[in-house]
């Protein structure tokens, strides 16, 4: 095998391989192949055998065997190419062979030193003095060319110079000569050019450059300031507008510098004004030049016509033309557009004449009529913009005549787009601002000074009246039966008739002595003047009052109440409809009646229920257990009391039914008792029959009303609301009316204007909170005045229009109203609170010091909620009134509820100063004095009053309490929690404690149990 040379193609040579390499296609590049084959006899360390080096040996030999095969092919594919080289290389080694032979003959037969055997030695002198005639010639033509073309040059600057010095720069040869981008000449032929070349970069041509380029700039200069001359502006001065002057004709100036010597003074050439604009044309000056006037002609001209009281007059001669402005004291809009037109044509036909006919001239008109009728757009259309509507008819009359103009120089101008496409849209966006400006004005300004006036609302309420009713009944009538003594043990009425009574006690022989309170057990002491829970005593002894028969009231005592007056006879009256208010899921049953009563807190009690409504011995018992969680859940936490949910109105209560001898309570005691007495001597029973009559029973029926609420709102309301329908009045009239611009398209339009409707809302919502923050902050009267804004607007944002989506904004205005009423009671709260923790709980009382403390602070609340109740009081509705006061009186007494039944320990000096402390509060029920009484608005103000009894009355008391009812309000850990730091640890207090844990706070007896607070009624709005 022989090496292949690197030029010559390898085809085939990748077969060349060995088997190894085969069974191997990714051999080590750093092995062997004979290394490989014998690899088995180095690796072992043992002795090989035989076999081993016989299959060794095997290999080998068919590794070359393999490789002679491969290489014999490799050698037949390519032959042909390998022949060829071979042929190749034989022909010039043959070649560089003869060649070598004839040049060693050659230099054998020329000796250099022999001048007639060589010829290289004349051949080449004669070359060298044909080369150096033939430079000499060439270099001296160069230099005639050249002083040719320099003469040439030196003439014409000669003559350009001369038309510089003269003032003839405007002239045709001279602009040619300025445009030359290099020079001032064209190469005419090729001996010019020659010669050019010859000269260029010569201090001499360099000289000339310089003095050529002096010439063009002073050229431009010339041209430029004659512009400049022709048209010229002068300042405004005292009342007269700027001023356009234009000269028909115009001389150029001279040079300022010395002219040279050999010039004589001529006279100046005067140029037209066209072939100043053509020759800056041709200087590529025009275009700069026009910008700079059109810019001049807007500021000093056009802007003063179309926003000041400028007016426009020509006057001309054959060489000067000028336009003048003077001021005028009236102008109208059509005498603005007049003036546009007259220097819009004195422009076009005198600044830059139709004569001219440069392309430039249409571009400028064009761009300056753009900007002029854009300033009237701007600086006249814009500012006209009406108000209202009434004034659009006349503003697009105007545009119209401002388009006519406008169609005298372009076809389709700005004004004529605005007047089809724009005008509409940009008087309802103007108008939109202008509302929000307005409403802007009207809050900014104070709100009107935040004056106000009455207006009333119409209220439904629903009241459920309890009526009887006649049921039929049969003809034959069961006798009337006297009573067993299980029948009668009872006595609590909810059975028997009123006739039945007065029968059954003429009947039944008197054996009832009355009752004397001397030693009843009860532990009641007649002489005791703690007032009742819902009607504190006064600070002054006011005398007995009488009823409506002139007999005097029994005195508000503990003292049990054996029999009536014998001064009321006995009667048995008449069933009436009593008039309850009631909720949907709420009968109000009246209680069960006890053997006996404390007067005192029965009275006082009854005095409540008398309010609102008579004893009803139909009604159903209700549960005491079920109203208790309820109604004492409530203040066991000092969370914020939640404002009431019920709007509260005064309902017609029935009048008191006349020698009733009811207490108010609605149990009887012992008024039959003197009709027993009289009946006593009877000594028979006759069986006395009733004719058969019809039986009665009661139902309830519902009863709407209409009710008339008075408050105060801002007069700035209406106009506000006034904003608000100036704009959908005059949606309605584009609606009817056909104005002359396509663009006031009322399906366009209306949106917009909608939403202007829709900002003078926003803006009052977004303004008025923010920029009286601080009034309404502080100011309770103000707050609440505006929330009685806010829902005013919510109310009467409905009558703008029926097709107006405008719910989304009365929500808005009603959701401000709730945040800043609740905003401002939580001021009020949070005041109150303060004062409250202030107290430490109402703890250590028994001292002077602390009790005093404690007094104070809360006559000052007390003042404070009073102030309130008279600020508020002719501002809010009669509901809103009521919901804010209960609120705030609800936060104190759960407050004052919560730190006393909080008390480990309570000592006697203490529960006297605690009780004096909560009859300071008793006044307060005054605030609801004309609307139905303190209980059924103020939560837990029984609980309260009952706390006030508690702390003054022993276990006896309690325990009646208890079994009356009269504590249900309290949940059985708090009445247990006060028993334990009033009583000191005994038998019958630990006896008291098992009754409430065992019977709870309602006694353990419905039938002795009296639902007080559940006496109250109430009304449904809608």
């Amino acid at each position: 095998m022989f090496p292949v040379p690197q030029h010559l193609p390898r085809s085939g040579g990748d077969k060349i391989s060995s088997k190894i390499t085969e069974n191997n296609p990714d051999p080590n590049p750093d092995s062997d192949p004979v290394l490989d084959l014998i690899q088995p006899l180095l690796n072992n360390e043992s002795k090989f055998t035989g076999n081993q080096v016989k299959d060794v040996r095997q290999n080998l030999e068919n590794a070359v065997n393999e490789n002679k095969r491969k290489t014999h092919d490799l050698l037949i594919n390519n032959f042909p190419s390998i022949s060829t080289q071979i042929q190749l290389s034989t022909s010039l080694h043959s070649d560089i062979s003869n060649v070598q032979f004839k040049l060693s003959k050659l230099e054998s037969e020329i000796d250099p030193s022999d001048t007639k055997i060589s010829f290289l030695p004349p051949l080449i002198d004669s070359l060298n003095r044909h080369f150096s005639a033939s430079s000499s010639r060439s270099a001296a033509q160069s230099h005639v060319k050249a002083l040719k073309t320099l003469s040439k040059r030196v003439e014409k600057v000669k003559r350009f110079e001369e038309a510089v010095w003269t003032a003839r720069s405007a002239d045709e040869w001279v602009l040619n000569q300025v445009i030359v981008e290099k020079g001032f000449t064209v190469v005419e032929d090729e001996d010019e050019r020659i010669g050019e070349k010859v000269l260029q970069g010569t201090k001499l041509m360099l000289a000339i450059q310089a003095k050529e380029s002096l010439l063009k700039s002073m050229v431009i200069e010339q041209i430029t300031d004659g512009f400049n001359s022709a048209i010229s502006f002068s300042a405004p001065v005292h009342g007269k507008g700027a001023s356009l002057s234009v000269q028909s004709h115009i001389a150029l100036q001279h040079p300022r510098t010395t002219p040279p010597r050999h010039f004589s003074s001529a006279t100046s050439t005067h140029y037209p004004i066209a072939e100043i604009y053509n020759a800056l044309s041709k200087l590529a000056l025009l275009d700069e030049l026009l910008r700079t006037l059109t810019n001049r002609l807007q500021k000093d001209l056009i802007q003063p016509i179309v926003s000041s009281s400028y007016r426009a007059s020509i006057s001309s001669t054959d060489k000067l033309s000028i336009l003048r402005l003077t001021s005028s004291s009236s102008r109208s809009p059509i005498d603005a557009l007049q003036d546009i037109k007259i220097s819009l044509d004195f422009i076009a036909d005198t600044v830059f004449p139709s004569s001219s006919s440069l392309p430039e001239r249409e571009t400028f008109l064009s761009s300056l009529s753009t900007s002029a009728f854009q300033s009237i757009l701007d600086s006249l259309i814009h500012p006209a913009l009406p108000s209202s509507l009434d004034g659009v008819s006349g503003w697009l009359s105007i545009i119209q005549q401002a388009v006519e103009v406008e169609t005298t120089f372009s076809k389709q101008g700005v004004l004529a787009k605005f007047f089809e496409r724009d005008a509409g849209v940009t008087w309802a966006q103007q108008r939109r601002y202008a509302v929000a400006d307005e409403v802007r004005r009207l809050i900014l300004s104070g709100w009107g000074g935040w004056e106000n006036e009455s207006k009333g609302k119409e209220r439904e309420v629903i009241t459920y009246i309890e009526v009887e009713v006649d049921e039929p009944m049969s003809i034959d009538e069961p006798e009337i039966k006297e009573p067993t003594n299980g029948e009668d043990g009872f006595g609590w009425g909810f059975d028997v008739s009123p006739e039945k009574e007065k029968v059954k006690s003429l009947e039944k022989p008197a054996a009832r002595e009355d009752v004397t309170m001397e030693d009843d057990g009860w532990g009641f002491e007649e002489s005791s003047s703690v007032a009742g829970p819902s009607s504190p005593p006064k600070a002054t002894m006011t005398p007995p009052t009488k009823n409506e028969e002139g007999a005097e009231e029994e005195e508000d005592g503990w003292d049990l109440d054996p029999s009536p007056s014998p001064s009321q006879p006995p009667s048995v009256a008449e069933p009436e409809s009593n008039v309850t208010s009631l909720t949907d899921s709420q009968v109000i049953a009246k209680p069960a009646k006890p053997a006996r009563e404390a007067k005192r807190l029965g009275k006082k009690v009854a005095k409540v229920k008398h309010e609102e409504d008579e004893y009803d011995s139909w009604a159903e018992p209700v549960n005491p257990r079920a109203q208790n969680g309820s109604s004492s859940n409530k203040a066991n936490h000092l969370t914020p009391v939640p404002s009431p949910k019920v709007n509260i109105t005064s309902i017609p209560l029935p009048e008191s039914k006349e020698n009733s001898g009811d207490d108010g309570w609605g149990w009887d005691d012992d008024t039959n008792n003197k009709v027993t007495s009289q009946a006593s001597s009877s000594t028979a029973r006759p069986e006395v029959k009733e004719p058969p009559r019809s039986k009665k029973r009661k139902e309830m029926r519902e009863e709407k009303s209409t009710i008339r609420e008075n408050f105060l709102v801002s007069t700035s309301c209406e106009t506000l609301l006034g904003i608000a329908k100036s704009v959908l009045t005059e949606i309605e009239a584009m609606k009817s009316s056909k104005l002359s611009s396509p663009a006031f398209d009322i399906s366009t339009l209306e949106p917009i204007l909608i939403e202007a409707i829709k900002e003078v809302f926003t803006l009052y919502r977004a303004l008025l909170p923010t920029h009286f923050a601080n009034q309404l902050r502080d100011v309770p009267s103000l707050s609440m005045q505006a929330y009685n804004d806010t829902l005013h607007l919510s109310t009467l944002i409905s009558s703008l229009a029926v097709g107006l989506n405008l719910q989304e904004e009365k929500e808005r205005l009603e959701a401000l109203g709730d945040h800043i009423f609740q905003s401002q009671l939580e001021v009020q709260r949070i005041g109150l609170i303060d004062s409250l923790e202030e107290l430490d709980g109402l703890e250590g009382t028994s001292e002077e010091k602390i009790f005093r403390k404690a007094e104070k602070s809360i006559k000052g609340l007390i003042h404070n909620l009073e102030s309130l109740s008279r600020v508020v009081k002719p501002i809010l509705p009669t509901s809103k009134y009521l919901e804010t006061i209960s609120y705030l009186l609800t936060t104190l007494i759960i407050k004052i509820t919560n730190d006393i039944l909080n008390l480990g320990d309570i000592t006697e000096i203490e529960s006297h100063r605690l009780t004096d402390l909560i009859k300071l509060i008793y006044p307060l029920e005054g605030l609801f004095e004309n609307h139905g009484g303190v209980v059924r608005f103020v939560n837990g103000w029984l609980k309260f009053c009952y706390i006030a009894e508690i702390l003054q009355a022993s276990l006896v008391d309690i325990t009646y309490l208890i079994d009356s009812g009269s504590l249900v309000d309290f949940t059985s850990d708090e009445l247990i929690t006060l028993v334990r730091a009033l009583f000191a640890s005994s038998e019958k207090r630990d006896t008291v404690v098992e009754k409430i844990e065992r019977e709870g706070t309602s006694g353990g007896s419905n039938s002795s149990t009296t639902l007080i607070n559940e006496e109250r009624g109430f009304s449904i709005d809608r």
